[in-house]
């Protein structure tokens, strides 16, 4: 049955879906729990096969990681409860957001640590007991660079839960603010840590990527940071024990955002947020199957930009052809602490852009402020995000779009 559930949230991505009025809620007000166990600023939400909404609220405003935790709905989906699932203990490692679900129900995670002289990341899991529903951390394996990203594995561009056993692949920077791609692989019971590909300082091919994406075929996709103004979209092809790279260049000045969508096509799309050039407030960016670049969307286009400037996170496609994403900052409502406006939802259907929401709408932006963790959505067509800001107590939401 929970297979059945995870199935029917990964087919979201054929559900076509049109750009319509929406309806915004408010599912939770971080920081609204006694002393705040909580935690404040949440993380990109994941769903698991039951249907409930998994995140991290990466600090606690008295100091220390906040705990990953989970939403569940009630029967009508109208009220949702939070509970806490695993408090990280007050050390120098801080969680990555990003979580994944493998087909037992099990999570892994990625803490982090930028310590000197070097840094290092964990790979941990946290089991299920599935007769008395309780977790058990687990370390994995420990490894001398700092994750830049969370992880990826093949399928889960297509809604596939992981299998447990296949490569985990990830993006790492190092105290030298030069990083690569890395993969981690079990034989069953050890997992080892290898580099698969490196970047340089002033290479063509840029410093350090973000999420990576897997692209269907056994490659991996990512948009890397680069030092010579140019950023570039990468993909990373395996060739017996080897990866082969090849680059789709965006020659933009403003920095790659989020991850790289790819469409059921072959087309690949990427935000670029604000960056070297004084007047990028961010842009969508297309390369298609023949190489061909081209930019549908510059954002701040309308006055005050009310259309929302600095894009930023994970671009989720339904099976009409249109993106959803969020911006930073903008949407015209400037209550915010910035004054640069609480920033938007909007949605691309190839021609148009829409925007669904613009944020810091309510006095002390108590809808929330500055969405960055990327959205998800339901069976219904439902978007579900977090913001960094704003909400109850200022420090951050869970909110839901509704057709």
């Amino acid at each position: 049955m929970r297979a059945k559930l995870f199935a029917l949230i990964a087919c979201l991505a054929f559900m076509p879906h049109a750009a319509e009025a929406y309806t915004y809620k408010v599912l939770h007000d971080f920081c609204s729990l006694r002393a705040c166990s909580d935690g404040a600023v949440p993380g990109p939400l994941t769903w698991d096969m039951a249907g409930n909404l998994y995140g991290i609220a990466r600090n606690r405003p008295q100091g220390g990681p906040g705990p990953l935790y989970k939403l569940v709905p009630n029967a009508t989906h109208d009220k949702w409860r939070f509970i806490s699932v695993y408090e990280f203990p007050d050390s120098v490692f801080s969680p990555i957001a990003t979580l994944i679900f493998d087909t037992s129900g099990n999570i892994y995670g990625l803490l982090s640590d930028a310590g000197f002289p070097r840094g290092s990341g964990q790979l941990y899991e946290l089991a299920l007991d599935g007769v008395h529903h309780k977790r058990t951390f687990k370390e994995l394996e420990q490894f001398d660079h700092i994750p830049q990203s969370g992880l990826t594995y093949q399928g889960a561009a297509a809604g596939a839960p992981y299998d447990g056993v296949s490569p985990l692949y990830g993006s790492f920077v190092d105290r030298s603010d030069v990083g690569g791609v890395y993969q981690l692989a079990t034989d069953g019971t050890n997992w080892t840590f290898g580099i698969i590909h490196s970047f340089c300082d002033h290479c063509a091919d840029g410093v350090e990527s973000g999420d990576l994406t897997d692209d269907g075929t056994g490659g991996l996709i990512g948009a890397a940071f680069g030092s010579l103004t140019k950023n570039v979209v990468f993909k990373l092809t395996k060739s017996g024990d080897e990866w082969d790279e090849t680059l789709l260049p965006i020659y933009c000045k403003c920095y790659p955002a989020g991850p790289v969508t790819r469409d059921a096509s072959g087309d690949l799309y990427v935000l670029a947020g604000k960056g070297r050039a004084h007047d990028c407030c961010g842009a969508l960016y297309k390369i298609a199957t023949d190489g061909t670049r081209s930019r549908p969307y510059k954002f701040c286009a309308l006055r005050n930009c009310r259309d929302g400037a600095d894009p930023v996170g994970r671009l989720l496609l339904d099976a009409a052809g249109t993106l959803f994403g969020a911006t930073t900052d903008g949407g015209g409502h400037n209550g915010d602490r910035q004054n640069l406006g609480g920033g938007t939802i909007f949605a691309w259907d190839g021609t148009a852009l829409q925007t669904l929401y613009r944020f810091c709408a309510k006095s002390f932006c108590r809808d929330g402020a500055y969405p960055v963790g990327g959205l998800i959505m339901d069976a219904d067509g439902n978007l579900f995000g977090t913001t960094q800001q704003g909400g109850l107590y200022d420090k951050g939401v869970v909110f839901e779009l509704s057709p």
